[in-house]
This record gives structure tokens, C-alpha cells and sequence, in this order.
């Protein structure tokens, strides 16, 4: 579910033609926590997938569900 999650953002950078710098800029992370969460390295917090879901709207279906099948939720 993560990787769909990272795959959206990434046809979002490409579609908007931003650089990975930009796209970690515009979800206020570094570009390298961006690479480690594509890597596996990392998992996202609910600040980064608050943020994903208010510069994404259209994405915040896939977020919730990811929140929901990962326990990575506040109840």
C-alpha cells in the first residue's frame, strides 16, 4: 500500500515537473527521507500523511486506507 502511496507522489512530481528536491520540499520532508521511504528504509509518520493528504486531496483515499491496513492511525 505504501509503494501506490509513493508511486501517486511520484507521477504528481512528474506530471507537475518537479524535481525530488521539489516534491520533498512541498511535503516538508528532506529528499533523502523521501529516498528512504522508497527504499523501505522508513515508514511515514501521520504528520507526513496529514501533509499528503492537504497538498493531495485526490490522494486522501489511498492515505486513509494506508493508515487504516498499517495501524499507523490516532484513535
Amino acid at each position: 500500500m505504501l509503494i501506490e502511496l509513493l508511486d501517486k507522489l511520484e507521477e504528481e512530481r512528474v506530471k507537475n515537473g518537479w524535481s525530488q528536491t521539489d516534491l520533498a520540499s512541498k511535503l516538508g520532508i528532506s529528499g533523502n527521507y523521501l529516498y528512504r521511504l522508497r527504499a523501505g528504509d522508513r515508514n511515514p509518520g501521520v504528520p507526513f500523511l496529514s501533509i499528503v493528504m492537504r497538498e493531495f486531496p485526490h490522494l486522501k483515499p489511498l492515505v486513509i486506507s494506508y493508515m487504516e491496513n498499517s495501524g499507523n492511525h490516532q484513535e
